[in-house]
Order: structure tokens, then C-alpha cells, then sequence
């Protein structure tokens, strides 16, 4: 009975997010001040869950996590409300194929599924032909076409990211403008590390920067998972 308390608990309150967070002044704002703030109030509520006695004294504590849900869930909404338009440095990669003049911005920044979701949005063109089509005929492949977070001390740490284009064609001329999305889930295992978000790059995604960024995030969520167990 214990055990499903914690769980039913943890779960309504977003669970913890991954150890303490050094505080400095962040792209991503307040948002890791609260994770910090999320991250000691749910080890705070675990480990009453770990000394329950009775039924009584478990409801008490499941209503407490239900009431801290929603205040973090308001408390983290209104911060992402403050983000939305805050600029995002954007590089591209070199021999791409693409430039982008202008940084990104935060589109969106919400609670949603348990994670903390932001988008970054903005506009690049191409700077050679460019196709979806998988045939190899020299063009840029779009489908291809990626980007990854760069942390602290220039590491890559989070891979994602698409870009689009208004119409479809089976060919698209350089000079081509198309949209820029790259979503970023902050979720328990990664909140850490996404806090230093430093500048975004666009890449293909067999780069060894974009493979580096995706196993980097894996093995944090697997760390994460395995600490979980113990």
C-alpha cells in the first residue's frame, strides 16, 4: 500500500526533478529556480510517504500533493508565460546548406503531460536546393535536417528539431524560407542539464553532434531510472 501511495502521490506532482540546480541567470528563465523549488518539496513529500502509519495519515498527504500540483502547474504556467519571446541563440552547421539571420524565440512554455514543454520557433532559408525525396541526387535532404541544445561548456545535450516550408515541391530553390520548431521537454532526468541551455544549432542527423546530443540525453534518462531503484 505504501508503495502505490508513492506512486500515485510522486505522479500527481510531477516527481522530482533530477537533483539541485546551480542558480545562475538561465536563457529558460525562472523556470529552474522552480525546478529547484519542485525538486526539494517532492523529496520533502516522499519522505513523509516513507514514515506513514496509517490510511488517515496517507490522505492527508495524497490531498497535499494534489494541492502542490496545481500550484506548481500555475506557478510554472505563469513563468512560461514570461518566457514566450525571450530570444534563443541559433547557429547553423557548417556546409548545412541553410542560414538563419535572426535568433530563435520561445513560442510556447507550459506544464503539460507531466513535463515541462517549450518550443522554440523562427524562420531560416536555403542556401542550396533542397528535397524530401531519399534518391541521392546531391541535394540537400530535408527530412534530414535536425538540430540539437548546446549546454555548458559547449556540450551537446538535447537533440531535436524540424523545419517546414508553406507548400510542398518536389524540389525547393535556394532562397527557399521555411519555419524553424524545435520542442524541448524538461522532464525529471534532463531539467538539470536543459537549465543551460545555451544556444541552439541546426544540423543533419547523422552528425556526430546530433548522435552525440541524443545518447547524452538517453543516458541521462537512464541514469535517472536506474537511481530510481535503489
Amino acid at each position: 500500500m505504501k508503495k502505490q501511495l508513492l506512486f500515485l502521490a510522486v505522479a500527481a506532482m510531477l516527481t522530482s526533478c533530477g537533483g539541485g540546480i546551480v542558480q545562475k541567470k538561465s536563457l529558460l528563465k525562472d523556470l529552474p529556480v522552480i525546478a529547484e523549488e519542485l525538486t526539494k518539496t517532492s523529496n520533502d513529500l516522499e519522505a513523509k510517504l516513507e514514515n506513514i502509519k496509517s490510511e488517515e495519515e496517507a490522505a492527508k498527504i495524497i490531498e497535499e500533493a494534489v494541492k502542490l500540483e496545481a500550484e506548481y502547474e500555475e506557478k510554472i504556467n505563469k513563468a512560461g508565460e514570461a518566457l514566450v519571446g525571450q530570444e534563443i541563440p541559433v547557429e547553423v552547421s557548417e556546409g548545412l546548406g541553410v542560414k538563419v539571420d535572426a535568433p530563435l524565440t520561445v513560442s510556447e512554455a507550459k506544464f503539460s503531460n507531466d513535463v515541462i514543454k517549450v518550443v522554440l520557433s523562427g524562420q531560416g532559408e536555403l542556401t542550396e536546393e533542397g528535397t524530401y525525396a531519399f534518391k541521392d541526387d546531391g541535394k540537400l535532404k530535408l527530412h534530414d535536417v535536425s538540430a540539437f541544445v548546446v549546454g555548458e561548456d559547449n556540450k551537446p545535450i538535447y537533440a531535436s528539431g524540424t523545419i517546414k516550408f508553406e507548400k510542398y515541391a518536389d524540389v525547393y530553390p535556394v532562397g527557399s524560407v521555411f519555419s524553424i520548431e524545435v520542442p524541448i521537454k524538461l522532464d525529471n532526468y534532463n531539467f538539470k542539464e536543459l537549465g543551460k541551455l545555451e544556444k541552439i544549432v541546426l544540423t543533419l542527423k547523422d552528425s556526430e553532434n546530433y548522435k552525440a546530443a541524443k545518447d547524452f540525453n538517453s543516458e541521462l534518462k537512464k541514469a535517472y531510472k536506474e537511481a530510481e531503484k535503489k
